[in-house]
């Protein structure tokens, strides 16, 4: 009788949610599900909005410049500055959907471009057809794997202006004088 108000249960669930939220995340995904699970309660430390594509065909089990293997099942990104393992949110700006990515590789090649979805990432905010879509990044110093990348990702993050802010003042060395100046 319990078995039977179990899978009735599960039907009534699967007809709200898609088949894939039934499934553990890490069983898509690869990586660790309660990675950003309280990253809403903080502040990001660093946000970056624009437009994000995916990439994937041709790449398939090539090295990406973590090292790690490329796989189109897991939930990765390419990112030309972000610290390789870092840990981010991408929410797609127009649907309010979102996904959480380790970046695992550099890119893209593209300067009106800010991320690289994988496929499966990509596949999850619904651009797979698009190709492109205007993104949200949000990177949350708490839901990073390690100290170090969370270290790399401060330090990022205090050295980037905010999205449409100044940049701090840096010392360059001046072309003519040869003698610091502040910029």
């Amino acid at each position: 009788m319990l078995a039977g108000l179990g899978a009735a249960l599960l039907l009534s669930i699967s007809r709200v949610m898609p088949a894939k939220a039934l499934m553990p995340a890490d069983a898509i995904t690869g990586t660790d599900p309660l990675t950003l699970a309280a990253a809403p309660r903080e502040q990001p430390v660093f946000v970056q909005k624009g437009k994000a594509s995916w990439y994937g065909p041709g790449f398939g089990r090539r090295r990406t410049a973590s090292g790690d293997r490329f796989d189109h099942r897991k939930m990765t990104a390419a990112h030309k500055k972000l610290p390789l393992g870092a840990r981010v949110r991408v929410i797609h700006v127009a649907s309010g959907g979102s996904v959480d990515v380790t970046i695992n590789d550099r890119g893209p090649h593209r300067r009106e471009r800010i991320i690289d979805l994988s496929p499966a990432a990509a596949h999850r905010l619904d651009i797979m057809d698009s190709g492109l879509a205007e993104v949200r990044i949000e990177v949350y110093a708490g839901a990073q794997p390690t100290d170090e990348i969370r270290e790399a990702v401060l330090d990022m993050a205090s050295a980037t202006p905010p999205q449409g802010g100044v940049a701090p003042a840096r010392r360059r060395r001046h072309r003519d004088a040869g003698v610091g100046v502040e910029s």
